[in-house]
């Protein structure tokens, strides 16, 4: 715990108050035949810091992601230029 908080002050900068941790325990799944599939176990952390900081509204783009997507998708159907049939007549 008081590595996570060092860290968490000397290279982010922020102040931590205190640091609790958790061991999960991964998750398991059986396949067909019987065998068995565990995930790694994995510990998680919770910090609670002296003074609330506020997040920037781009920290995750999920919006920006959905916004390439639709570009995408609108740039395939626009119909393509330059190939138009002609009507049997020569």
């Amino acid at each position: 715990m008081i590595e996570i908080k060092r860290v968490l002050e000397s290279v982010y900068g922020l102040e931590v108050a205190k640091v609790n941790t958790l061991n999960m325990d991964g998750k398991r799944r059986r396949l067909p035949g019987g065998w068995l599939l565990k995930k790694p176990d994995y510990k998680k952390a919770y910090v609670v810091l002296r003074n609330p900081i506020s997040l920037p509204d781009n920290l995750f783009p999920f919006n920006w992601l959905k916004e390439q997507e639709k570009a995408a998708a609108d740039e395939k159907k626009l119909p393509k230029r330059g190939r138009r049939k002609e009507n049997g007549a020569s």
